[in-house]
């Protein structure tokens, strides 16, 4: 289905197409089938996307946090610095700026990942980080990571723009 069938239809044989990161906004999930097209010379980006160009590099590094496992954070304060940073509070993860909260566990999908990642807390240190299947909510085989990045999803919208043809 859709553009990603369409892609293979028309493309010749070797050739595979590299995805842009979405712009806020572009919020429903990619369909499984685009994970075949993530490297290559070709873009794909939404209309939205092209329009509103990349943020800056620099302003985005800036806007960002790592988290790793084993570090000291206050849960609740990260949390609410998401919803502050313009991430949206839901029940559960399923798009691309969304984050939730159940107990110990805090679950986000960071502006320009490929999926969401659930961060489990023992007190105040980061015990685990896993990716996770928004449709399933399930861990992902073999998604266990060491840290994970999370962008402000705020300041990423009021980055300063270049044009996407620059940076292909």
């Amino acid at each position: 289905g859709g553009a990603a069938e369409e892609w293979r239809v028309w493309s010749p044989p070797d050739r595979r197409a590299r995805l842009l990161p979405r712009a806020p906004g572009d919020e429903a999930p990619l369909p499984p089938e685009w994970d075949r097209l993530r490297a290559a010379p070709v873009a794909l980006a939404s209309v939205r996307a092209l329009a509103e160009g990349l943020p800056d590099a620099a302003a985005v590094e800036g806007a960002t946090r790592v988290l790793r496992v084993g570090e000291r954070r206050d849960m609740e304060g990260e949390f609410r610095g998401w919803i502050a940073g313009g991430y949206a509070h839901q029940d559960l993860v399923e798009s691309p700026g969304e984050c939730a909260r159940r107990g110990g566990i805090l679950d986000i999908w960071p502006h320009g990942a490929e999926g969401p990642v659930r961060i489990e807390f023992d007190d105040d240190r980061i015990a685990s980080l896993r990716a996770f299947d928004p449709r399933t909510q399930a861990a992902r085989p073999g998604g266990e990571g060491r840290e994970a990045r999370v962008v402000s999803a705020s300041a990423l919208r009021s980055a300063p723009r270049r044009p996407v043809h620059e940076a292909l």
